[in-house]
Formats: structure tokens, sequence, C-alpha cells
């Protein structure tokens, strides 16, 4: 019974966590009155509202705070951020805002049917550490932000260990007995195990620090094929669109870059500038 218990604990943080966008959610899709703030404790966004709450359980901690995803409905898809959580929304639905909402459907229906997987966030610079209000030697609580890929884990080098600091459910990393003076040398984890070390972070509440970098991009492009041009109908070789700061060599080969379905199924190389992929597959995943 023990061995089984634990399978299901193991199953269940596999399958509410970020995934790496090669797994197709399915659900329902509500809106409501997003400014861009939430349960995440992000600031209000009123010149983006591409926004979206998640469901409890694949919110899971806040883990998700601040991924994106692409959402899948009858007129159209749409990419938002998770900024929000949908407390009452059932595993796979997402709440959207209205503006994000209109561009997959009509709003008066209220709830429709969509899928959605994860994707890259499309942010410059590198991550940012906000320090919370109230921090202090004794108590101290960082939030991260702009960082490309979700974050799973964030530690300061403390007495000589690094020190993991929990997260809390809105979105911000709290160490209750608090880290000393600072400055402090962070390293902040993603979901792929990709860490970033930031050193000479001061304890400055209310404030937000640059750090020195970003994470990698795991995925060069992801696009629609009426993002290609020059396609024919019913062949199978189309032109990439460049000029979109996406492709800067023109010379793209095999050996640096193959397209992917969404599933994560290789579907072919790019060779001087075209692939071979079947007319109306829709999404595809370009990658290293």
């Amino acid at each position: 019974m023990k061995i089984m218990f634990y399978l299901f604990v193991l199953a269940t943080l596999i399958f509410s966590q970020p995934d790496s966008g090669n797994i197709i959610h399915s659900g329902q899709a509500t809106y409501y009155a997003a400014t861009g703030a939430g349960s995440c404790m992000f600031d209000p966004s009123p010149n983006d509202l591409m926004v979206a709450a998640m469901n409890n359980e694949e919110y899971d901690n806040a883990s998700v705070c601040g991924a994106s995803i692409r959402v899948k409905g009858r007129l159209g898809e749409v990419t938002v951020r998770i900024v929000d959580l949908c407390p009452e929304c059932p595993y796979g639905n997402i709440d959207l805002s209205k503006q994000a909402f209109a561009k997959i459907d009509d709003t008066i229906k209220g709830r429709v049917p969509v899928t959605w997987w994860y994707v890259e966030s499309l942010v410059e610079g590198p991550v940012k550490y906000r320090i919370k209000t109230g921090s202090n030697p004794w108590w101290i609580g960082i939030q991260v932000l702009n960082h490309r890929t979700p974050i799973s884990k964030l530690e300061a080098y403390y007495n000589g260990v690094w020190v993991t600091i929990p997260r809390t459910n809105y979105n911000y990393f709290v160490y209750s007995a608090g880290l000393g003076a600072g400055p402090f040398t962070l390293r902040v984890t993603d979901f792929y195990g990709e860490q970033l070390i930031d050193a000479n972070i001061p304890l400055k509440p209310d404030s937000i620090i640059f750090g020195h970098a970003n994470f990698s991009s795991h995925s060069q492009a992801i696009f629609h094929t009426r993002n290609i041009i020059n396609q024919p109908k019913f062949k199978t070789t189309y032109l990439i669109k460049l000029g979109n700061n996406i492709f800067t060599n023109k010379n793209l080969i095999c050996d640096n870059l193959k397209i992917y379905d969404i599933k994560g199924n290789f579907i072919n190389c790019i060779t001087n500038n075209k692939i071979n992929i079947k007319a109306g597959n829709g999404i595809f995943i370009i990658k290293k």
C-alpha cells in the first residue's frame, strides 16, 4: 500500500507541474476581468492583458506563475501569461482575460472547450529579483521576475552552504529565519535544470534588482503554418518567413535546427530555409 501511495504522489507531482510543452492539455476556458495582477503578486499590466488564471491543481503552489501557455479554441489561438489562480476551476481549465478569450471564441458563450500547452515566455533582458516589503535581516521574501521558463527553485548562499528558500502560494520565496543584512548571492533554477547565479543582491525592501542573464531558449521558434510564406495549398515545401528576430542566419542547416510537432515528434530538418511538412498541420516547434 505504501508503494502505491508513493507512486500516486509522484504521478501527481509530475502531472501538476509545468511541462516542456510536449503535453497537450484539454479543458474549458472561461474569462474574468483581468488586470495582470492576482495571486502571483505581479503588477497590473494594462498594456498587456494577454493573461490567465490557472486552475487550483495545476497552479501547484505558484510553480506556474510567469509561465506562458498557448490556448487553442474554435476561432483561433492565443498566448497568455499565468498571473493568477482560479480556485474554483477544475483540472485542465483556464480562466482567460476577456481580451484573450475573444481571440479564441465568442465571449457571449462564456465557457468553451480548449486545448493548451506550455510555451516559452517572450521576455527581454535578465531575470529580476523583487525584495518584499518588510524584509529585514531576520525575515526575507524574494520574488523572481522576467524569467523565460518556469522557476523550480531559489537558493541563497548563506554561512558557506546553499540554502533552499521555500516557495509560497503567493509566488514569493520566503526564508522566515532571515539571511542576514546582505548583500546576497542567489541561485535560481528553472524547469529544465538550468541555473543562474547572481551576487551582490542588496537587502532593499520594495525594490527590484536586475540579475545578469536569463535562461536559455529551448525552442528557437514556435510558429503556425499561417506564419509561413509561399504556402502552396497542396504541396509540402514551405518557405520560412525571415526577419522576425528569430532567424538571423540565412543559411539554416539540419545540424543546427530541426522541426517538431507540438507532441515532440520529429518532423524534418531545415535546409536552405525550407521545411517539408504536410499542409495545414498547424503548430510546430523549431529546436536546436
